[in-house]
């Protein structure tokens, strides 16, 4: 049994590799925009640096995915070494961190920015919303343009803005979407400010992240919305050195009924780290 299994890891490892294999990336970032002209696909830029070992890793583990690479084929690849000719490339995005990905439309704007390794699984899922939301945008803002409180366009993209890095428009959709539905009558706030507090999160502007977590939190609906809320609150704490406030914020998740078990495992973790580090 325990040969078939190393057979079985071996099968999959080698179509991994032919799936990654049969892949074309590009190394100019123009002649892929100009490629996104001709086709009408969109462009995702792989940004590496040199001796990156999460960047190796993504490319190994993550775009070698037979699933992943299926996914890829859709799009106009281009991989780009921030530390040789892609270094103005990485200056023109802001990229400060490797990997980055980003997902660009044929004007070479961007769509959708995801930092770091991710797993197959999640990146998959990234992905797919990412170019869901890039085909999305331009009926999103003719409905927009007919209708100033549309409250799903204002939420889907506030959502977009956040991933692609365009802070101010992610703020300027969550404040109209909050301000066209007050009872959150289509239950989309929560969520909408989640994400965008994630965006605020990632550029490390702690205060603004924390007013969109707290918003969503007077929204939440569930304990897994409250739960978020509160752990990315003791976050953004944690990040600024308020620990006995993050503290707070963690033992009132923990005090949630039904929190779950993934939402627990998180709370405890954070709680831990400050306790070991003296806090």
């Amino acid at each position: 049994m325990a040969r078939w299994r190393g057979v079985s890891a071996a099968l999959l490892l080698a179509a991994a590799v032919a799936a990654q294999a049969q892949l074309r990336w590009g190394a100019s970032l123009e002649a892929a925009l100009q490629e996104s002209r001709r086709t009408g696909r969109l462009v995702l830029a792989l940004f590496v640096t040199e001796g990156c070992g999460w960047c190796q890793r993504m490319e190994r583990e993550t775009l070698a995915d037979a699933k992943v690479a299926a996914e890829l084929r859709g799009l106009t690849l281009v991989r780009l070494d921030a530390s040789k000719t892609g270094a103005a490339a990485a200056k023109r995005y802001r990229v400060q961190g490797f990997p980055t990905l980003i997902l660009l439309n044929s004007r070479g704007e961007a769509e959708s920015t995801m930092l770091g390794f991710e797993p197959p699984a999640e990146f998959l899922e990234t992905l797919r919303s990412a170019v869901a939301d890039a085909k999305a945008r331009p009926g999103l803002e003719a409905r927009l343009a007919k209708d100033p409180k549309d409250v799903d366009a204002l939420c889907r993209l506030a959502g977009a803005a956040a991933r692609s890095g365009n802070l101010a428009r992610a703020r300027q959709m969550a404040d109209a979407a909050e301000a066209a539905d007050p009872e959150d009558r289509f239950r989309r706030l929560a969520k909408t400010l989640c994400v965008v507090g994630d965006a605020f999160q990632a550029a490390m502007r702690y205060d603004d992240a924390i007013g969109f977590f707290q918003r969503a939190l007077k929204r939440a609906k569930g304990t897994d919305e409250v739960a978020y809320a509160r752990l990315s609150i003791a976050a953004c704490r944690i990040s600024k050195g308020e620990d006995e406030a993050a503290k707070r914020e963690i033992q009132a998740a923990l005090a949630l009924p039904d929190l779950s078990e993934r939402d627990r495992r998180a709370a405890e973790s954070m709680l831990a780290g400050l306790v070991r580090r003296g806090r």
